[in-house]
């Protein structure tokens, strides 16, 4: 960021010094989400920001990879191969990385309600 002042009344102006804000990348997944076609929560998101890069592995109890999201616009409806998943817990796994080049990863469960 950078301020320009001018002088009221001529075309004269002067810059302040540059200074560049780095924000820690910041990242929000939800324990839990309902595709019942209620309108509430039917899709799984994930919301965050100052991210660079983001990806998102979905799995179910065995290990399967059901899903694969590599933004924050993707989304979950809760099914694989076109099948409704059953109401259970899933595991997801998480990689990220902010505009400092640092990387993050982040685990935890999902909770499907149906």
């Amino acid at each position: 960021y950078r301020i320009k002042a001018t002088k009221i009344g001529s075309d004269t102006a002067t810059w302040s010094n540059e200074i560049c804000f780095d924000f820690e990348p910041v990242l929000y997944l939800p324990n839990a989400f309902s595709p019942n076609d209620d309108d509430n929560n039917n899709t799984y998101i994930m919301k965050g920001g100052a991210l660079k890069t983001v990806e998102i592995s979905i799995f179910n109890r065995w290990g399967e990879k059901l899903f694969v999201g590599n933004s924050l616009d993707a989304r979950w409806d809760g099914t694989y191969k076109g099948r409704d998943q059953p109401q259970d817990v899933y595991i997801y796994y998480c990689t990220y990385s902010g505009f400092d080049g640092r990387k993050y990863s982040t685990k935890g469960t999902i909770t499907l309600l149906r």
